[in-house]
């Protein structure tokens, strides 16, 4: 069908070229007899009248004088209602200044212009339409008027309306896409100046990459339909739900500026997306993120409603996602200061602004110092140290997170080469995030990094977060670096959902129990949970490391349940390595003095 739809535009168009040089003979013919009306003949005309491309004839001022009945039939109005009108009054507005521009300085030059109009008919939709646009002079080249003639590009009506629609609609979730949108909230706030208030929710899926990745394209398609009609379904059917790329959405409510009442839709949004999704009888699931932005509070136009709404979805998705955000002034500097991070770190990777600092592990049966986890630092050569908090995760965002995780092992692995007389038998664990593991690529070079820098005394920590990315990738990859004499450690155990079956399916060395439940252990049931955790661990053959020690009454608790290393502010904060040292050699001190 789209084949034969080609070739009839391509016939038309031709057409429509031969029609051009017939309409300015006939159309000047007209304008320069004085002794004729030239609205009367035009009208008796049949080649006017009944020609099969809409034609209109305009003055020098671009008022229309007259149209034929292809006019009528193509936007639905009728001739007495447009005579008189100036030429752009049915433009949809998707022709931008510079484009009318353009279309002027040629018919000065030429007096012609060929180009494509976006039109509206009279039930409000949009269309687009080839155009080819004459200045008509008299014989001492004076501007008689214009000639505009427009072909239905579209064929007969059902094709015009189908190709109208996928012009305007997501084929995949069937909301409206883009442009569609765009036109829609051009009019709402139009219609709000004049009092109404208005908001833009916009939404995204969290982490639907990975998930995507993991289980292919066709089934997180269906998972994005089924996403988009759970969202549809929380609107009101006076708002637009569009699809304007990948799993980003955006809900335009009109008339409502209420915040309670938004919230209230964006959290049954927030709702509606973390329940599981059904795909091929597997169980998905996934959160949002949503951020909003209201009228006139937060902008006066489309475009900044749009990146301020934007900009407070990222900031709830940077508090970890699965939340809701209302745009704050407070953003605009945050967004600043990202975009300013991101340069920075791109030229801080390149002028090895990094450092490790060492938290120490210690074995609570004869205080020696184990093994330490090796943590980046970022200092910079104006601002001092930077907090990771601050900078990991524009790491994480941008990739750069690949490059700066291979700094990390090679550094790590230099230190444990050219200080093996101090740090022989030590362990130096290296985090690894999920962003290190989003892709078969990213995966294979950090395997390609720990092979050829070695893993003699290396033990590389994954958060379940990261065991999500990409279950048969991340299982790989711990198989390989296995084999490469990596130890593997399990970090923040108990703080997602399916714990348990991670360690079923994974193996690890290291077990290290989240510092939220050591912080509990004064509470029973907690203290007997952690004890439940160290017994699983031995029983798996792992060594269980307790994170987050900062007292002495948790140290005591620890050693009455049988944990053997622990790690935290009570014995030492992450030192710069030079510190890391000395306090090693003052630990070994103590012990054989």
């Amino acid at each position: 069908m789209l084949q034969d739809t080609t070739i009839t535009l391509a016939i038309e168009l031709l057409l429509l070229a031969a029609a051009v040089g017939a309409f300015v003979l006939l159309f000047s013919r007209y304008l320069r007899r004085a002794d004729t009306q030239p609205l009367e003949l035009l009208a008796d005309d049949l080649l006017f009248a009944n020609a099969p491309c809409a034609v209109v004839l305009s003055d020098a001022h671009d008022k229309i004088v007259d149209v034929n009945h292809a006019y009528e039939r193509l936007t639905g109005r009728q001739r007495q209602d447009v005579i008189g009108m100036p030429i752009g009054y049915n433009h949809s507005g998707q022709m931008d200044e510079e484009a009318y521009a353009d279309m002027r300085e040629a018919l000065r030059r030429t007096d012609r212009w060929d180009g494509e109009f976006w039109l509206r008919n009279a039930g409000g939709e949009a269309f687009s339409d080839k155009v080819s646009r004459i200045a008509v002079r008299d014989t001492a080249g004076d501007l008689c008027g214009f000639l505009t003639i427009s072909l239905d590009m579209l064929g007969n009506e059902d094709e015009r309306r189908l190709m109208l629609w996928q012009a305007h609609h997501d084929t995949l979730t069937k909301l409206p896409n883009r442009n569609l949108f765009f036109e829609r909230l051009t009019r709402v706030l139009m219609k709000e100046r004049q009092g109404a208030g208005g908001a833009l929710i916009s939404v995204d899926l969290d982490n639907f990459k990975i998930v995507n990745d993991s289980i292919g394209a066709a089934k997180g398609d269906q998972l994005l339909t089924q996403a988009a009609f759970r969202i549809a379904l929380c609107a009101r059917e006076t708002d637009t739900v569009a699809r304007l790329a990948g799993d980003h959405f955006m809900v335009l409510m009109e008339d409502c500026s209420d915040y309670a009442a938004l919230e209230q839709v964006a959290r049954e949004i927030v709702d509606q997306v973390s329940l599981p999704f059904v795909v091929d009888d597997r169980e998905l699931f996934v959160t949002a993120s949503v951020g909003i932005s209201v009228y006139p509070e937060d902008g006066s136009d489309g475009g900044e409603l749009m990146q301020k709404a934007d900009a407070a979805r990222l900031q709830a998705k940077r508090s970890g996602g699965n939340n809701i955000a209302f745009f704050e002034s407070a953003m605009n500097a945050r967004a600043e200061r990202r975009l300013e991070i991101e340069s920075e770190l791109r030229k801080a990777v390149h002028d090895d602004q990094f450092e490790l600092h060492f938290q120490p592990v210690i074995d609570l049966r004869d205080g020696s110092v184990s093994g330490a986890e090796a943590l980046v630092r970022w200092r910079h050569p104006e601002k001092g140290l930077v907090s990771p908090g601050e900078f990991i995760p524009v790491a994480e965002e941008t990739g750069i997170i690949n490059e700066l995780g291979a700094w990390v092992v090679r550094d790590a692995r230099r230190k444990l080469v050219e200080h093996q007389d101090i740090l022989r038998g030590l362990r130096i664990s290296v985090n690894v995030s999920a962003a290190q593991l989003k892709t078969e690529q990213a995966i294979s070079d950090l395997i390609a990094v720990l092979a050829e820098e070695g893993c003699d005394g290396l033990t590389v920590e994954l958060t379940e977060s990261a065991l999500i990315a990409d279950r048969d990738g991340v299982q790989t990859f711990l198989e390989q670096i296995r084999l490469l004499g990596c130890r593997t450690s399990l970090d923040d155990f108990g703080t997602g959902f399916s714990s348990l079956s991670y360690l079923r399916d994974f193996r690890f060395d290291v077990l290290k129990i989240d510092k939220s439940f050591i912080d509990r252990l004064a509470n029973t049931q907690d203290y007997g949970l952690v004890a439940s955790i160290i017994s699983m661990g031995r029983i798996l053959g792992m060594d269980v490391v307790a994170e987050g020690v900062e007292e002495d009454t948790q140290v005591q608790r620890l050693r009455q349940i049988g944990c053997d290393y622990v790690q935290g502010f009570y014995y030492s904060k992450p030192l710069p390595f030079a510190e890391f040292i000395a306090f090693l050699r003052q630990e070994r001190l103590k012990r054989t003095a």
